[in-house]
């Protein structure tokens, strides 16, 4: 497995506030995602971010990691940030193809991608690449508020 990253705090900074910041470079490969949520579980611990929060942010990173593997198949960038009470996600890849939550992922023991992001996450959304770049970056932001999981039983 390769993981090419940069080390907490060593992110490029626009400001005081922007915090620390992590990055990773991954192939599509699903093999890499018990790695990176380790690493991401390792930055949480580092940040000091609660437990419930810690296990959000795991979840997001790997659903939208997982989604890359599953749909976009290119290699991507994962960008975790932590600024005063917000944690952004932030996960490039070279697919033009829309994320869309499918009515269907909930059925699918390991395809409930966004909706998971849409349940753990205050916001998110995704933006297409402009100027002659292909690709998206598919985005999220956490922060502490508690979140209630509620168990959703089909039939």
């Amino acid at each position: 497995m390769h993981i090419a990253h940069s080390k907490p705090g060593s992110g490029r900074r626009r400001g005081a506030d922007r915090g620390d910041a992590r990055r990773w470079a991954l192939e599509p490969h699903a093999s890499t995602a018990a790695g990176l949520r380790g690493q991401v579980r390792a930055l949480a611990t580092h940040w000091a971010l609660s437990e419930e929060l810690s296990e959000r942010l795991v979840l997001v990173v790997n659903a939208l990691f997982s989604n890359v593997v599953a749909h976009a198949r290119t290699r991507c960038r994962v960008l975790v940030r932590h600024s005063g009470e917000i944690v952004r996600v932030l996960v490039t890849d070279r697919s033009i193809a829309a994320p869309a939550v499918q009515e269907s992922q909930m059925a699918a023991d390991r395809a409930r991608g966004l909706r998971l992001v849409a349940a753990f996450s205050r916001r998110w959304g995704w933006s297409a690449h402009t100027a002659g770049k292909s690709g998206k970056t598919v985005w999220a932001t956490l922060d502490e508020t508690p979140y209630e999981v509620v168990e959703v039983v089909e039939g």
